[in-house]
């Protein structure tokens, strides 16, 4: 293999583990990683959420590291199935929220057009539920709840310390599918009443099941739909490599440069810092969101942790930071996560931000979820005992 085909194909593995949102302004030109920016569109966003996960992480960690490979195998065959669906009808999977899947799908910029991609990402929902309803791993059944959101997205690339960027998906549509997720059962597809409004009144689709509430609509069925790739296959070459390496952490590049691109799933002890901002949402002005980015961002690196994920939904914007991923592992890492955590409430404190700030060390999943098309390095376990609602309060759990 020539050294140019070498630099083409470690460019292919970075893009797995970025989104066809971000690859696409690469291949644009665009300049990315440089300042934070900010961009919207329209589009229709599912979120699928698996249930089961932890019940069975418990019972593979009893395995030790047998048990840590029997869940990754796991975890990727199921994702595998997800990825798969999604890309069949056109969507564009943005992250993995830990044992969740974000996807979009974007038709165009008028009314009909988000019709239609509403349409296409319900219709995947569907399909999922009917491909994964009786996927079982060791006796623990998985579920997924599924839930279905349309409008406005913002996107903000945000941070640049150590030419470490983020990006955030923002706006109703994100908070459509969180209050959807909170209210429907595992096994079922929930579609915001804005979905439902637009399918009525663009297409000729009826979706048929009960309103749980006026704002949750519990689908059954759909007509259908031509389900079609809305990009075509993304070709990139070496000069746009050092585009995409900004938006993945060291956990992923340390080994790609090092030639692996083959990851394995750990149960590994790590200290969790789980950050949310009540006050940030969608509206939220880019300068603004970028100085939060570049406090966090100095304050976890300071202590030589890692920002592992951000999300936002009705609640807010949230950040998870991780002390403990490789290549950084100190034996005082829950020492430095309280630092941390404190470094972090009096920056953000500073800016006139409110926070609350969780704390907590234990032994999660840590590694590669995914497919060979798309995968993320992500982290999985029963994170509940440290999200804290309170703002300005700092909890710490041993």
């Amino acid at each position: 293999m020539s050294v140019e085909e070498k630099e083409i194909r470690k460019v292919d593995v970075y893009s797995r583990f970025l989104p066809e949102l971000i690859i696409e302004n690469a291949i644009a030109g665009e300049e990315l990683a440089n300042s934070a920016f900010g961009e919207q569109f329209h589009c229709a966003v599912m979120f699928a959420d698996i249930s089961g996960f932890t019940p069975l992480a418990e019972r593979f960690s009893k395995e030790g590291a047998i048990g840590a490979e029997k869940l990754t195998a796991t975890l990727n065959d199921y994702f595998s199935y997800l990825v798969e669906l999604v890309r069949e009808h056109g969507g564009d999977v943005v992250k993995f929220a830990g044992d969740a899947v974000l996807a979009i799908w974007q038709d165009g910029t008028d009314r009909r057009d988000l019709a239609f991609a509403s349409w296409r990402a319900a219709q995947c929902g569907l399909k999922i539920q009917e491909t994964l309803k009786d996927y079982e791993a060791s006796g623990v059944q998985l579920k997924l709840r599924v839930a279905i959101g349309a409008g406005i997205v913002n996107i903000v690339h945000v941070g640049g310390v150590f030419n470490r960027w983020e990006f955030l998906l923002a706006g109703r549509p994100l908070e459509q599918v969180g209050v959807v997720s909170d209210e429907i059962e595992p096994g079922l597809v929930g579609m915001s009443s804005m979905c439902w409004e637009l399918l009525e009144e663009c297409t000729p689709a009826t979706p048929m099941g009960a309103a749980l509430t006026p704002k949750i609509l519990e689908l059954h069925s759909l007509e259908p739909i031509e389900t079609r790739r809305n990009r075509p296959k993304i070709v990139l070459v070496d000069s746009q490599q050092a585009l995409l390496r900004h938006y993945l952490p060291a956990a992923i590049t340390h080994r790609l440069e090092a030639g692996f691109d083959d990851f394995l799933g750990e149960l590994r002890r790590l200290t969790i810092l789980f950050i949310n901002l009540p006050d940030i949402d969608y509206a939220t002005p880019v300068d603004i969101a970028q100085k939060i980015m570049v406090a966090l961002q100095q304050s976890c690196y300071r202590y030589e942790g890692s920002i592992n994920k951000l999300s936002v939904d009705d609640k807010g914007v949230s950040c998870l930071a991780a002390l403990g991923l490789p290549p950084l592992s100190h034996d005082d890492d829950p020492d430095r996560g309280v630092k941390a955590a404190i470094a972090i409430q009096i920056a953000l404190k500073d800016q006139g931000i409110r926070s609350s700030i969780g704390v907590s060390s234990g032994r999660v999943y840590c590694g590669v979820v995914g497919s060979s098309e798309r995968r993320e390095y992500t982290i999985m376990g029963d994170l509940s005992l440290i999200h804290i609602s309170e703002p300005t309060r700092l909890l710490s759990i041993s």
